[in-house]
């Protein structure tokens, strides 16, 4: 499984949000306007229109997350990123709270029991 490709500093969060439902042949299309910005066919509007304000750089970060992205819609098959699922949160060893999980505790096992304050401890 290929990871899905982050956008860097420099691209817009608006078009980071359009290219949400954009499918891979037009991610492909603004890769190569963002290079060569006479090559207009199957380019949105709203990208040539931001790309008419924006400077080489971020041209370029977008040109870059674009094609990224038609790479990522292509080799994972997926439509547009809207289709893609959101990845499963994994066991909670895996996260933030693994210090207070532990898989081989058995939920019965807790020392509630009426041994007095230190007979757990010390033993009977």
């Amino acid at each position: 499984m290929v990871s899905r490709p982050e956008p860097g500093d420099d691209v817009p969060d608006f078009l980071v949000e359009k290219f949400e439902t954009e499918p891979a042949m037009k991610l492909s299309a603004i890769s190569v306007f963002a290079e060569e910005e006479q090559r207009r066919s199957a380019v949105p509007q709203y990208v040539r229109n931001a790309f008419a304000v924006q400077d080489d750089t971020v041209r370029r970060a977008v040109g870059e997350y674009a094609g990224d992205l038609a790479e990522f819609l292509e080799a994972e098959g997926h439509e547009t990123l809207s289709d893609v699922p959101e990845p499963e949160e994994g066991p909670p060893g895996e996260t933030m709270g693994s210090a207070f999980y532990n898989p081989g505790r058995n939920p019965g096992d807790d020392d509630d029991d009426d041994d007095g304050m230190l007979g757990g401890l010390l033993g009977d």
